[in-house]
């Protein structure tokens, strides 16, 4: 019949449903996100432990201008300025501060840097929850072609 699942006898018991192989392209797909992913969340997974800790070091944030990203539904608003760590061995402008704080311009706010190039908290942030997702996404896209060899091996 056309377009009827395939099926097979199994010692005359009645039919069971076969299982299709996924593409060659369904899986090089599969395999190249979750690459993609991996390449997105590995080098991210450290600065955002840290910052999820908040730990780094330690310094002072002066607030210059408040940038803000008009998404979809939503605004997303963050100060950029000047980051120097308490020793003034590290002095970066343009650092952005994680985070929509209530500042204004010149203001001085305590911040530490967790090794991010641009970037700056005030304390600890729940970024590393989206970073762990991504990298757990990202394996587990590249289990999918193994699944199916282990399963059959079993």
């Amino acid at each position: 019949m056309i377009g009827a699942p395939e099926s097979s006898t199994e010692g005359g018991s009645g039919a069971r449903r076969r299982r299709r192989r996924p593409s060659a392209f369904s899986l090089t797909l599969t395999t190249i996100t979750g690459i993609v992913l991996l390449l997105i969340s590995v080098p991210n997974l450290g600065p955002a432990v840290r910052a999820g800790r908040a730990q780094g070091t330690p310094g002072t944030f002066v607030a210059a201008q408040r940038a803000c990203v008009h998404h979809l539904s939503h605004e997303s608003c963050s100060w950029r300025g000047t980051f120097t760590s308490q020793d003034g061995r590290d002095r970066r402008r343009d650092s952005y501060l994680y985070g929509d704080v209530a500042l204004n311009p010149g203001q001085r706010i305590a911040a530490i840097d967790v090794g991010r190039p641009d970037r700056v908290y005030t304390g600890p942030s729940r970024e590393w929850i989206l970073t762990a997702g991504l990298l757990l996404l990202g394996a587990g896209l590249l289990l999918v072609p193994f699944a199916r060899v282990l399963v059959r091996r079993s």
